[in-house]
């Protein structure tokens, strides 16, 4: 299965706890298909944050629509990204 994965393009995405308010923990979940593993994972909170956790908490400060950008690097240094707009009341 990992050398069928091998030829298969890698894939990213993201979920993200629905609306939340300001002060509170939002968790974010990766989900990857294909590429090779092991994976490296760079998450980009949009309010200046950063973290190279896998599936990461954030607390936003202050409320706002941010972007969160997460890359996903394969052990072949095969790079995607999903962004997504995460609302925080």
């Amino acid at each position: 299965d990992s050398v069928d994965n091998f030829f298969r393009t890698l894939s990213v995405n993201f979920t993200a706890t629905p609306v939340v308010n300001q002060n509170h923990t939002m968790q974010f979940n990766v989900s990857i298909s294909c590429g090779v593993a092991p994976y490296r994972t760079v998450w980009d909170f949009g309010d200046g944050n950063v973290t190279t956790q896998a599936n990461p908490q954030h607390t936003y400060s202050m409320a706002g629509t941010y972007t969160v950008t997460l890359t996903v690097i394969d052990n072949t240094n095969v790079s995607r990204d999903a962004t997504k707009a995460v609302t925080v009341l």
